[in-house]
């Protein structure tokens, strides 16, 4: 896969665009759909500007190893967004949100790469379907993340402790949204020609709803070393 050109649909900054940060440093990165990236024009001119770095999260939305002429975003759709998720209140409103933004997220992202197919498509879970439909159908290899257990899985453990704690648990039940959300991740990692995930326990979710053991390929999180990452912490000397 060395000589092929990668497109990453990735909704948020997800690890800090740890995955198209590293298929640029390879040489492998087409282009990074995303929802919303600071150093793209215009924003990229107000970053000193004192109403702008007020808004600390946006503000953070890129990397030095990353260059703007790799990305794509849709700023209009990433405000939206980011505004929607920060007003819901219970669980079920933000599962509804992120439903209506993976769906939008999607289909932002097939305007855009009709006009540039890649070989290959990394995507990650619920915001991915129909980019994931339209890559399968014109032969477009497909990776997908799935980066949490899966939502029924979700479900059932927190079904668990709510009955073991029932004086702990607050009254919110998941409903319609979070069928529909179970429904769209199972149609996401059942198209997808590969499956990686940061554990074994979600690769044993993964295989639990028929995904061949073959498919899933565990890769665990690492964190990044050096100005932008850990930092190790010096023990004092005893007595001091």
């Amino acid at each position: 896969m060395t000589d092929r050109k990668i497109a990453v649909a990735q909704l948020g900054a997800r690890m800090h665009y740890a995955v198209p940060r590293i298929l640029h440093e390879n040489g492998l990165l087409q282009t990074l759909y995303t929802d919303f990236y600071s150093r793209k024009y215009p924003f990229a001119l107000l970053q000193k500007a004192p109403f702008f770095s007020t808004v600390k999260r946006l503000n953070t939305r890129h990397h030095p190893g990353l260059p703007a002429g790799r990305v794509c975003h849709f700023p209009p759709f990433g405000l939206r967004y980011s505004l929607g998720r920060s007003r819901c209140l219970t669980s079920e409103d933000r599962i509804r949100r992120h439903l209506e933004g993976g769906l939008e997220f999607s289909r932002l992202v097939l305007k855009q790469i009709r006009k540039n197919l890649p070989d290959v498509v990394y995507t990650f879970n619920s915001a991915a379907l129909e980019i994931m439909e339209f890559a399968k159908a014109n032969g477009i290899f497909i990776v997908h993340e799935q980066t949490i257990c899966l939502h029924y899985i979700e479900k059932q453990l927190l079904k668990i402790e709510k009955e073991k704690f029932p004086e702990w648990a607050i009254n919110q039940e998941f409903t319609l949204n979070s069928n529909r959300y179970a429904d769209r991740e199972r149609n996401e990692f059942l198209l997808a020609d590969r499956v990686v995930c940061g554990s074994e326990f979600v690769k044993g979710g993964l295989i639990a709803q028929s995904v061949g053991e073959e498919k899933v390929q565990v890769i665990p999180y690492g964190v990044a070393q050096g100005p932008l990452g850990s930092h190790p912490v010096q023990k004092k000397a005893e007595g001091n």
